[in-house]
């Protein structure tokens, strides 16, 4: 949580590092999934570590940490990621904030950024903004896919079919990027 958010990044890499230094995998058949929280991880991550992994799903995702709290439940989350609004947690913020942090010359293995445009909680323009930026890098090479589940929101309210259909699409993605 707040100045702690970081090591959320590091910890992941360090897991990825040591599943390639073991030889259980390498980083171009390695995937990433996260969603909500998890979502700021992955996008973080696709800008901090794109050495690490071959593709990822970036789902219902946090990304624009600087702005987070002006949409939907955001403000509820000040005490966890802090105020981008007082000096000291937007330095700290700007230091991770996926959207903030995308620059030119990076080259990023292939992502599906996720959305539900009936979310309640993570206002769906984050993953929208986030994709049309890396879509518009002239350098990027793997494809930036952006889907909208026009059905449903941050996940929760989904029968059981559209459940199994999104882990069905969002596995054909992975084996697809991985080539399995």
């Amino acid at each position: 949580m707040l100045k702690n958010k970081q090591n959320t990044m590091d910890d992941f890499a360090a897991a990825c590092e040591f599943l390639i230094e073991q030889k259980y995998t390498n980083p171009k058949r390695l995937a990433l999934r996260g969603g909500s929280n998890g979502g700021i991880l992955i996008g973080a991550m696709a800008l901090q570590r794109p050495d690490l992994f071959g593709a990822a799903v970036c789902a219902v995702p946090l990304l624009d940490m600087v702005r987070y709290h002006k949409f939907l439940m955001g403000p509820y989350w000040i005490p966890e990621y802090g105020s981008p609004d007082v000096k000291d947690d937007f330095l700290y913020i700007m230091k991770y904030s996926p959207y903030h942090n995308i620059r030119y010359g990076l080259k990023l293995p292939s992502l599906l950024i996720k959305a539900g445009e009936n979310d309640a909680r993570v206002d769906p323009l984050h993953a929208k903004k986030f994709a049309a930026a890396l879509q518009s890098l002239p350098d990027q090479e793997q494809p930036i896919f952006l889907h909208i589940d026009f059905e449903s929101g941050h996940g929760s309210g989904q029968s059981v079919q559209q459940q199994v259909n999104n882990l069905e699409f969002e596995l054909r993605y992975i084996m697809d990027r991985i080539g399995m």
